[in-house]
């Protein structure tokens, strides 16, 4: 590089830092657009370009033609944030990257990475422009938004470095922008300056952060942002602009030893302060090398020159930036070949793996804030007649288009209509009219990040529209691009979004409005005022029955049965079946109570009672004897010293878990007791019946004394336990101890409590002792929804099966592993879930129950089967020959526990189950 760098001129050396813009559309070779460009390359002799929108052969043939003119090899950028497509016409366009960060999955950022890479290099862009490194931590923000992964910072950092190595490992450099960080802004840079006044301690722990990962993931370029910090620089330069940010904080605290890129540098942030020419020479002397998209790249070169020949900038200086473009030239092997073969291009550009990875990101990072009136999964149950009103900018003339053609594919009758930014009053009377003909509405609104437009929002009259519309028939938001609407609709009781408007997304919000995906995505950022990161309503996919051995008009008898139960047994219920981790049925039934006519729906949630048994308290005790910290065979007494009293020293942990202690079955604590210190302390010195071994006796106070043992051993409360090792993990967001008010419209009542709290219970557990208990025990006190419980019994069934704990094949929200789920070993969960004959003649397993005569599972599961019920009208039954689960959730105590048709069903629905099976 010595020779080349000698061999330049000061204006040469100063060009081959410039790089402007270059439209990517079909061009002559005499077109004056084209010749302007030539022009940069032969009599100014540029040193890159960055390139704009076009097809693949377009975009090649103009850069090659380029190149060829070219005294030096181009450095060609282009801004490829989301795929290749969004610059080349045909390539791989991913969602926008923010659903990156619903999914929170490395493999997706670095999928888009090695396609935008692969695809890019193809056509000849050797520089992408991304990833964004800002966290979008201000809702406000007008041109960031979608373009970031999301607002924390070490989820961020994540997807940066992993999408930097994307792109590395297969070609590529990667940019991070827009240091140090434009998250936090509420001003459109291209119009005005924003100012962030954060000072370098929020920085540092904040903004900072995925800028530091991408710069040790190898990231080799840093592009400035235009914003001023004057906490950080005390002055309102912007920070490419800014000595302080750019080589002080990047190059001297951050220690990149990269290319510092500018933002464009006719952005109104800059040149209508600064000018054209002396824009380009401050951002050089605050430690930029690349000048980015000058005004006027005629006007930058002079300006530039002038500043070497007048002193501003020394030959050094100069030299050191050149030598960093030269180099990069040369490790990208430019000096060997600068141009791509047009006949390579359809082998790589648009191939049919990275099309199929986009539409596996889009359905995953669909992400349900909000479905209360359970609109969307209505839509989801049965085909639908609906309006589609579709909302966008003038730039997206087909938007909600394609939701509507797989609309239509999938049954449904779909009315689409489009209103624009512009639409005035007439076009929304022709909405209102279009809407009149449907029972259900869609809204698929596209709102995104624009340069130059200033802000980010629906028009008023769009979202008073969706408002009343919502107020009066069944409707369904779907944000297409920002996800922060609901400031605008603050009352919209179905809220969807799929974080981008390109094709494969439209697709995926199509097929979730059929049911035909599952929904599973979280908030990578906070909605206000109520809606947290990590929020998100999964609903499980529902596999084709036949494709699990079941004869699909059997199960339909299943559901038929259940309805003519309603009002009989139970107000309403939700069944959930499934064999080898797919749900074939999950269909609820009937409504929530007598004075609550809404339909349930399938992520309804249920107090499961005596399903916090073997849920929880089970599942902790496996847990803690595969860790080696619970003994089964031990004494309770080593682990809760105050259970005393006669023939107490010989009750084991596995008495408990069998139910043959010789503790009685129950006492009224609610009633002896004014606290759970007190409670417990009945519990412990209640005196034995039997003989420990010896006898049966279905207790809930073992189970208290169980629970005891289990938060000794973890040293904390056992719903935190639970949360943090089995539902957690495991994904399971609608299942805790005491639920919040934000649930409980979501939580159908049980029973009308007479003598303990006088009034009807509802997100409130029903049984009076957990109610001593402050709510928390082993023994009752959870509750939980049927998607949920199919996750935990599939991961059941799969360990038990012989599945690697940490690699369960794929659970019923339809994704595959899950993070860190609870580790037992096959044979432990084989252990806790067959009969244990104790004492002689019991049914029961450890913990869990197996078939006998009578009892829920009816006569036709297999003999290896395992399950339990709640006295609330809950049951689980499992059979691990089949790989079958059946799941039934009902509130039957509601509004009196006299009430026991429940017994009945319960068998026949079982039995049912099992006749379906072909």
């Amino acid at each position: 590089m010595d020779s080349i760098l000698a061999s330049l001129t000061t204006r040469q050396k100063v060009a081959q830092l410039v790089t402007p813009w270059l439209a990517g559309s079909y061009a002559a070779l005499d077109d004056s657009a084209f010749l302007v460009a030539r022009r940069w390359v032969d009599s100014l002799e540029v040193g890159g370009i960055i390139i704009s929108v076009g097809s693949p052969y377009d975009i090649a043939a103009k850069l090659n033609a380029l190149q060829e003119h070219s005294r030096l090899p181009l450095l060609i950028s282009a801004d490829l944030e989301w795929g290749a497509g969004m610059r080349v016409v045909g390539a791989t366009a991913f969602p926008h990257i923010m659903a990156v960060g619903a999914t929170n999955d490395p493999h997706d950022a670095y999928a888009i990475g090695r396609a935008a890479a692969l695809e890019g290099r193809a056509v000849g862009i050797h520089v992408n422009f991304a990833p964004d490194a800002d966290l979008n931590n201000n809702p406000a923000n007008p041109i960031i938004n979608t373009r970031s992964f999301g607002e924390d910072p070490k989820a961020v950092a994540r997807l940066v470095e992993a999408y930097v190595q994307g792109l590395r490992e297969h070609g590529m450099l990667a940019t991070l922008k827009h240091f140090p960080g434009h998250g936090d802004t509420e001003v459109d840079s291209h119009i005005g300056l924003p100012v962030i006044r954060a000072d370098y301690a929020r920085l540092d722990s904040l903004e900072l952060v995925p800028f530091r990962a991408g710069i040790a993931a190898g990231a080799d370029v840093v592009m400035s942002a235009h914003i001023a910090f004057p906490t950080l620089t005390g002055s309102d330069d912007p920070g490419t602009l800014s000595a302080a940010v750019l080589s002080g904080l990047l190059r001297d605290s951050l220690r990149f030893r990269g290319l510092v890129v500018t933002d464009a540098l006719m952005m109104g942030a800059i040149v209508s302060k600064y000018g054209a020419g002396e824009a380009t020479v401050r951002a050089f002397l605050a430690g930029s090398d690349l000048l980015l998209m000058p005004a006027d790249p005629d006007s930058a070169i002079n300006a530039m020159t002038a500043a070497v020949a007048a002193g501003r900038i020394t030959s050094e200086r100069l030299d050191v930036s050149v030598r960093r473009v030269l180099e990069i030239k040369g490790r990208l092997g430019l000096f060997a070949r600068r141009t791509v073969l047009l006949d390579s291009i359809a082998h790589v550009v648009g191939r049919r793996p990275y099309q199929d990875a986009a539409e596996d990101l889009a359905v995953r990072a669909l992400t349900l804030v909000r479905d209360t009136a359970g609109t969307l999964r209505q839509l989801r149950a049965t085909p639908s007649r609906l309006t589609l009103i579709a909302y966008a900018d003038e730039q997206n003339s087909t938007v909600g288009q394609r939701i509507a053609e797989v609309l239509r594919l999938g049954g449904d009758t779909v009315e689409y209509y489009r209103l624009w930014p512009m639409s005035g009053p007439l076009s929304y009377d022709s909405a209102r009219a279009m809407i009149a003909h449907n029972p259900q509405v869609v809204f698929a609104t596209n709102v995104r990040p624009i340069s130059w437009r200033g802000n980010i929002g629906l028009p008023d009259s769009l979202a008073r529209l969706i408002t009343v519309t919502d107020s009066v028939k069944p409707t369904v938001l779907v944000s297409l691009g920002s996800p922060y609407l609901l400031n605008q609709t603050p009352t919209v009781k179905s809220f969807l979004i799929a974080w981008s408007g390109v094709r494969v997304s439209e697709k995926a919000v199509g097929l979730a409005l059929l049911g035909r995906v599952p929904i599973t995505g979280r908030l990578p950022i906070r909605i206000p005022p109520g809606y947290p990161l990590e929020h998100g309503i999964r609903i499980p996919y529902n596999a084709a029955p036949e494709a699990l051995g079941f004869d699909r008009a059997r199960l339909d008898s299943v559901v038929a049965y259940l309805r003519s139960e309603v009002d009989s047994a139970f107000p309403g219920a939700v069944v959930a079946v499934g064999r080898h981790g797919r749900l074939a049925l999950l269909t609820p039934v009937g409504h929530y109570g007598i004075d609550d006519p809404r339909p349930v729906d399938s992520a309804t949630i249920y107090d499961l009672a005596s399903l916090t048994k073997v849920i929880g308290l089970t599942t902790a005790c496996m847990i803690l004897v595969e860790e080696g910290k619970l003994d089964l065979d031990a004494p309770v007494q080593r682990y809760v010293p105050a259970f005393r009293g006669p023939r107490k020293e010989r009750v084991t942990i596995r008495h408990l878990l069998t139910h043959s202690s010789g503790l009685p079955a129950w006492r009224p604590l609610y009633r002896e007791a004014a606290t759970r210190e007190e409670a417990l302390a009945l519990v412990d010195t209640t005196a034995l019946l039997r003989q420990p071994g010896d006898t049966f006796v279905y207790s809930d106070l073992g189970a208290i004394v169980l629970t005891q043992a289990v938060e000794a051993i973890v040293g904390q409360r056992i719903d935190s336990f639970l949360a943090r090792r089995v539902f957690g993990p495991l994904e399971m967001t609608s299942t805790r101890y005491l639920p919040p008010p934000s649930w409980r419209d979501r939580i159908t009542p049980t029973e009308n409590d007479t003598s303990f709290r006088h009034r009807m219970l509802r997100g409130e557990v029903h049984d009076e002792n957990t109610g001593r208990l402050e709510g928390v025990s082993g023994h009752a006190g959870l509750f939980s929804n049927a998607p949920d419980l199919a996750r935990f019994v599939a991961w059941l069934l799969q360990v038990r099966s012989g599945f690697t704990p940490g690699r369960p094949k794929g659970l019923p929200n339809g994704r595959g592993p899950v993070v860190n789920p609870p580790e037992v070993r096959s044979e432990l969960v084989t252990e806790f879930t067959r009969r244990q004959i104790l004492p002689a003649g019991s049914s029961r397993a450890l913990g869990w129950d197996t078939p006998s005569e009578g009892s829920s599972a009816g006569t036709k599961l297999s003999a290896h089967a395992f399950g339990h019920t709640g006295f609330t009208g809950t049951s689980i039954w499992l059979d691990p020959d089949r790989g079958l689960f059946i799941i039934l959730l009902t509130n039957r105590v509601h509004p009196t526990r006299a009430n026991t048709r429940i017994f009945a069903v319960r068998r026949r629905v079982a039995e049912m189950v099992v006749e379906a099976l072909r």
